[in-house]
């Protein structure tokens, strides 16, 4: 099972913290939801734990490593491929890039978060 640990996580933009003193783990397989204000920080979170950002300080973990895991895909905000074909479509050529999963996986996993 995959893990994200992320401890003291500290982000410093100039002299302005961003992101201050944050921790949490996460197990993979798992549906996980962040919830906050504007402004509060889960963008800038997400770009830290994706490595789209540097972090000031702090740890993020990948399965118990400190490098980012190739394994990791991340969409921040408003993203789209191609609106006039359906989740199921975009999926199945997102997953034809790197030829990891198939159809059937891709339906599973629908199913299994309500997407179908």
């Amino acid at each position: 099972m995959h893990t994200l640990e992320v401890r003291n996580l500290t982000k410093q933009i100039k002299h302005t913290t961003v992101l201050n003193d944050i921790s949490f783990s996460l197990k993979g397989g798992t549906i996980y939801g962040f919830i906050g204000d504007n402004g509060s920080g889960k963008t800038m979170l997400f770009r830290a734990v994706s490595g789209l950002i540097r972090i000031s300080g702090g740890s993020i973990r990948y399965d118990g490593k400190t490098e980012r895991s190739s394994d990791i895909g991340i969409t921040i905000e408003n993203n789209s491929l191609f609106p006039d074909l359906s989740g199921y479509d975009n999926l199945r050529m997102l997953a034809g890039i790197r030829k990891i999963i198939g159809r059937e996986e891709i339906r599973d996993t629908l199913l299994r978060v309500g997407l179908n």
